[in-house]
């Protein structure tokens, strides 16, 4: 029988959305290819800060230690986000405490280690070519902490892509601040030294939420006057106002991909890959001209075959092949055929715009699940809706084009409701049972053993079937440093 194989993914504040989602998907891959995985939330190493929050990190490093004496036969270290203010010289020090346990450098190129990252450089490359072709001439860029290597990937291509597209550029037009949302002074500085900026690329989804607050302040129309991009595309992204253009790079296929690197590697399996692709999600927060030659060659450029190739291989990143896959994609290739036929290569006319958009209703009733794969059906709609209109000129493919987008969205927006209101009712059987939790963790007694049993016992009302509880011998205080 084949070894079960033990993995430690360090990662860093698992309630930050990049490391939450890293972590959902490690967990898929864990489960898909069928071995243990222990994740250890570390934070941030060489993190200060005067608030609560940052005076005891030290102890969550101490994590660190942990990972390193697990006797785990693989270990995937989040390094470029557990310690993002620190230099690859100082990153190099934290992951040689694992000595001779393999390790996975993710988000970070750190020499002796093998790493998977972002390709930084695509994704920014198509979000500046797209804002200069919609006519915008003082792209500004958040550029966060160039010490942490992405941030510096992401500006080095931001710089080619600005003198490519033949704009100028300024010392003025960039600055660094901390990645997360806490960059009010840096980005009001930014506005107060370029009051011409019409644009401005940030190195994340965070930093972005806090350029739009800040651009609203100067009562300046985010989209319309001030067109903001941010990278990652996490969730909460299309729940801003206006939603957010960004950069797609999924945080749940590197977990994804990390695990299946570490199996790759203790399977005696070449794997090679280092960078992930990233890909350009135009939304309303950088309002485009339609009318403007946008190259939509990412995802439905190319013939019928290609168009479908693009949008499943998006769809099913990070995922095992579905039983549905190859129903998906014929679907795919036959609708993308219809719509080049009928709409942009025809003249739609009425049974035209019925017979497509009730394909697409009948087929999404039955095939189309309603989960995380919805954000991405909603990222290629986006993308859907700038590539036909480009090509619909006429009224009668403007209403064909219309009327199909309708029918996709009201589709999605009824399955989300649907979906919300399962939740809802899970929730409310969950919070009962935390209750029950909750109750047994307050029944103190001098038996110490009985109380944490009970505790252990009553966690199957969570639906957890198996818990350790592991208790030092004696109480250890971790000193900062």
């Amino acid at each position: 029988m084949k070894k079960r194989y033990n993995v430690g993914l360090v990662v860093a504040n698992i309630t930050d959305p990049f490391s939450n989602a890293v972590a959902k998907g490690a967990m898929a891959a864990a489960e898909n290819l069928d071995i243990n995985l222990t994740i250890f939330p570390a934070k941030y190493v060489d993190y200060t800060c005067s608030s609560t929050d940052g005076t005891y990190e030290y102890q969550y490093n101490a994590l660190l230690s942990h990972a390193a004496t697990g006797g785990f036969d693989y270990v995937i270290v989040a390094i470029g986000t557990v310690a993002y203010l620190s230099d690859n010289k100082r990153k190099k020090e934290i992951l040689d405490i694992f000595h001779n346990t393999p390790i996975l450098s993710v988000s970070a190129n750190i020499d002796g280690y093998d790493y998977v990252q972002y390709d930084n450089t695509s994704g920014i490359t198509q979000a500046v070519n797209y804002l200069a072709k919609s006519g915008r001439k003082h792209i500004c860029m958040m550029i966060g902490d160039l010490t942490n290597n992405e941030c510096l990937q992401r500006f080095e291509a931001y710089r080619k892509a600005i003198a490519n597209n033949g704009l100028e550029y300024h010392d003025t037009y960039v600055m660094s601040s901390d990645i997360s949302e806490d960059c009010e002074n840096e980005v009001a500085l930014l506005i107060k030294n370029n009051a011409e900026l019409d644009a401005v690329l940030c190195v994340n989804d965070m930093v972005a939420t806090t350029v739009c607050k800040m651009i609203k302040k100067t009562h300046r129309k985010v989209g319309q006057d001030v067109a903001v991009v941010g990278f990652d595309d996490l969730p909460f992204a299309t729940k801003l106002d206006p939603p957010l253009a960004s950069v797609r790079a999924d945080a749940a296929n590197l977990g994804y991909r990390s695990v299946e690197k570490a199996v790759n590697f203790l399977d005696g399996v070449k794997d090679d890959e280092h960078l992930l692709g990233t890909m350009f999600i135009p939304r309303a927060s950088c309002v485009a001209d339609s009318t403007n030659d946008i190259d939509m060659y990412e995802m439905f450029g190319g013939n019928c075959e290609e168009i479908s190739e693009n949008i499943m291989a998006y769809i099913s990143v990070g995922k095992e092949k579905s039983d549905n896959y190859y129903v998906i994609k014929n679907f795919c290739i036959y609708i993308v055929s219809l719509i080049k036929s009928r709409i942009t290569n025809g003249n739609a006319n009425e049974a035209d715009i019925i017979y497509i958009s009730s394909l697409f209703e009948n087929f999404f009733d039955e095939y189309i699940s309603y989960d995380e794969t919805l954000l991405k059906i909603m990222d290629i709609l986006d993308l859907f809706n700038v590539w036909i209109t480009q090509k619909c000129k006429s009224d009668s493919k403007t209403k064909a084009a219309d009327s199909f987008r309708k029918t996709a969205y009201k589709k999605v927006i009824g399955g989300l409701i649907s979906n919300l209101n399962s939740e809802k009712n899970k929730i409310f059987d969950q919070n009962h049972n935390f209750n029950l939790v909750v109750r047994e963790t307050l029944m103190f007694s001098e038996n110490l053993n009985e109380i944490y049993a009970n505790i252990l016992a009553k966690l199957y009302c969570l639906n957890i079937k198996r818990s350790y509880l592991y208790l030092l011998d004696e109480p250890t205080v971790y000193q900062s440093g």
